[in-house]
């Protein structure tokens, strides 16, 4: 029996491009003899080629697009022709009796294949809904079908990828993960890397089989190191204090470092690296002046190292980079097909692995179809926020595999092939600001557009100092150019300061009420998104406004004063001298606000109602976001008929407290003026002085506006 004759007619006629988009095709008249040779077959009725045409492009967005319908059948179609001879049905088969044994014959069954060549075959087996009551409901199974480096099926749907060894751990692994820095530092420019010094102090690991390190003191040497990126938790923690770092530097006892650290001594020497950089034991911890000047050191330590160690599965310290002893990934199931030429080869099968690079999600995971991707503790912690931008190499050890991410690509265990990410976040930021960067180049758009992101996805996660908001970033910002160092203001850039004033604390983040305090230790000024716990965003047109918005107010003084010699740390004191228009205005109503993903979340009216206005609908109103606001509640409605509502529910501000409203930015149009306000109350700290409570934007009708403006007197004041 020849190669072509081991198919059923369905599986030699089944055409790539149907996979793709079967609607496309359903008009088709076949010829007789197809139709008569595929007849008791459903699914052999409609089209051409599953193995003989090589995948052509249907569609220019297809790569993207995760709606296209696929091929259509059952899994009594394909049991009958796998039984009548065909390799094809009997691989599908096979991998539906494995993956779904309790499938029923009327089982729909929907084949994919995608222009995207990294990507596998995809199965989707959906349960027949004539018997799929609620006493035995089953959800629909998706299965990926590929085949392996040096066994190529005859399928060209049919891609390569790999199956997953037992562990993370396994020399498998670890060489593969070798295999991808080599890759890494010899063929890609944008990954470029050197030799430099030393941090301060590094962990040297010795020689692979000295299993007992000891803490290094660099003198200036050139090496290579790896740095760990983990999370402590709540367990205990080896670290470094003044009064251990002379036992440190005689040696640590293997078996009295946490887990997590133990399986990166294990990774570092596997991958020939003598050195690792550990912030619990290369910080003297309870020393401050250490810790300050370590910190600022964050940009050049991950940046500089060949790889960062990223711990994702691990939720503290003891949670380890590797699976657990005990726990393997099953392998796929190994099915045996014809192979390209007279000899056999092998399919496999498992259950379809998903990514969410948005989410920034690196590796693939087993996981329904309809579940979200939940981060890892780790990617909601504040510090590994930076760890993860400036590390130009990264290898993270997930949950389910491990995974590879640099500036040019993402790699993975399961795929083959490495995923692009020259256009990713990470990429675009490590690649835009180098220190040619300037203020006229063309970079400087995507800086202002990057900046926002970063205080957005920085400040939406924890931090378990709170008055680390600004070190913890201290990183990033000194690689944002230009000058950084002169141009950085407690988290806000001089160059287009009134743009940056534009920050505001949204009403709910991911549908629940946000909380928001200022620190108990003054770190930054009030008028700077650091002064506050909560999660922060960013007035959206803040790369748009050249042409479409007029600044309203004039920076005429930024002073700081750093609490250390980091310039882009925590500060003791700071303001800010500014002109512009100010007007007077209080806070009157809370308003129920029915929909939670309003990003404001409080409705106020500003101005008590004018007995001259004959139309009090044209008193101004405005979308007012709190910079302190409660504890969850949302009933507003009771805020307002309580005596002091507002400082029960923790609001910073009493309901009818006199406060300004100072305009920063605006935008005229025909029939309404689209204003951007930042509210102030009179400092209880400073006599004279001003301190930023919220902020204040939105449309406003022209006659409001004009009501408002009329109230606004040009005058210079201080922001503390």
């Amino acid at each position: 029996m020849s190669q072509m004759e081991a198919f059923c007619p369905s599986c030699l006629d089944l055409e790539y491009a149907r996979l793709r988009d079967p609607a496309k095709y359903m008009n088709l008249d076949l010829p007789e003899s197809t139709a008569a040779a595929s007849e008791p077959m459903s699914h052999l009725t409609k089209p051409p080629r599953l193995g003989q045409i090589p995948p052509q492009p249907v569609y220019p967005f297809a790569s993207w697009n995760h709606s296209y319908r696929g091929h259509k059948t059952s899994a009594s179609d394909i049991e009958q022709t796998a039984v009548g001879g065909c390799k094809a049905c009997s691989v599908l088969s096979k991998a539906i009796r494995h993956h779904v044994p309790n499938f029923s014959p009327g089982d729909k069954v929907i084949i994919k294949a995608d222009d995207d060549q990294r990507t596998p075959l995809i199965l989707e087996v959906w349960p027949d809904y004539r018997l799929n009551s609620l006493e035995h409901r089953r959800s629909e199974v998706e299965l990926e079908l590929f085949s392996v480096e040096g066994s190529p099926s005859p399928w060209p749907t049919v891609r390569v990828a790999r199956d997953l060894p037992p562990s993370t751990s396994s020399s498998t692994s670890l060489n593969l993960a070798k295999s991808w820095i080599h890759e890494c530092v010899s063929n890609h420019a944008d990954c470029s890397f050197s030799k430099t010094a030393l941090p301060t102090r590094v962990i040297d690991i010795g020689s692979k089989g000295n299993m007992d390190p000891r803490l290094l003191v660099s003198n200036g040497e050139f090496a290579e190191y790896a740095a760990l990126s983990y999370c402590w938790g709540g367990s205990s923690v080896l670290t470094t204090t003044r009064a251990t770092f002379t036992d440190r530097l005689a040696g640590i006892n293997f078996g009295h470092l946490p887990k997590t650290i133990q399986d990166a001594v294990v990774i570092t020497q596997n991958l020939g690296i003598r050195y690792l950089w550990v912030d619990s034991l290369c910080i003297v911890q309870d020393d401050a002046d250490d810790w300050a000047e370590e910190a600022a050191k964050m940009k050049s330590v991950y940046a500089n190292s060949l790889v960062t160690i990223c711990a994702e599965r691990a939720d503290d310290n003891e949670g380890g980079c590797f699976l657990p002893q005990g726990v393997l990934r099953e392998p796929a199931l190994k099915i045996e097909c014809p192979g390209t030429a007279a000899s056999q080869s092998y399919v496999y099968s498992r259950l379809k692995r998903y990514r969410d690079e948005w989410a920034g999600e690196v590796g693939h995971s087993t996981r329904a179809s309809n579940t979200k991707y939940v981060p890892s503790r780790l990617q909601t912690r504040g510090w590994t926020f930076q760890e993860r931008l400036l590390a130009p190499r990264i290898i993270h050890f997930a949950g389910t595999e491990m995974a590879w991410e640099c500036t040019i690509e993402y790699r993975c265990e399961c795929q083959a092939s490495p995923t692009p990410n020259s256009q990713g976040y990470k990429s675009k930021f490590l690649r835009n600001y180098s220190p040619a960067t300037t203020y006229d180049s063309v970079e400087y758009r995507s800086f202002k557009f990057n900046w926002s992101q970063i205080v957005t996805d920085f400040t939406h996660r924890n931090l378990t100092v709170g008055t680390d908001r600004l070190p913890a970033i201290g990183g990033i910002s000194e690689l944002m150019k230009p000058d950084s160092a002169n141009d950085y203001a407690a988290g806000l850039w001089k160059k287009d300061f009134a743009l940056h004033l534009l920050w505001y604390v949204p009403g709910f983040s991911s549908f629940n009420a946000t909380t928001s305090r200022r620190h108990k230790e003054y770190i930054a000024p009030s008028w700077s998104w650091a002064s506050v716990t909560g999660p922060i965003r960013y007035f959206a047109p803040l790369i748009h406004t050249e042409s479409k918005y007029k600044i309203e107010v004039e920076i005429l003084d930024i002073d700081l004063v750093l609490s250390g010699p980091n310039p882009f740390g925590s500060l003791k004191d700071g303001h800010i001298i500014v002109r512009g228009l100010l007007a007077p205005t209080h806070l009157s109503l809370l308003q129920v606000q029915l929909d939670p993903g309003h990003p404001f979340g409080i409705r106020i009216s500003v101005g008590q109602f004018d007995p001259n206005e004959p139309d009090p609908r044209h008193t101004p109103k405005g979308d007012l976001c709190f910079d302190v606001k409660g504890n969850g509640e949302t009933n507003y409605d009771a805020i307002n008929k309580q005596p002091g509502g507002t400082e029960k529910h923790n609001f910073e501000i009493k309901m009818w407290e006199d406060l300004y409203c100072l305009m920063v930015m605006y935008r005229s149009e025909e029939y309404y003026d689209e204003v951007h306000i930042i509210v102030l109350r009179e400092s209880s700290r400073e006599h004279g002085a001003y301190e930023r409570v919220g902020y204040l934007g939105g449309p406003q009708q022209m006659q409001s506006w004009e009501i408002w403006a009329r109230k606004a007197t040009l005058k210079t004041i201080k922001i503390i």
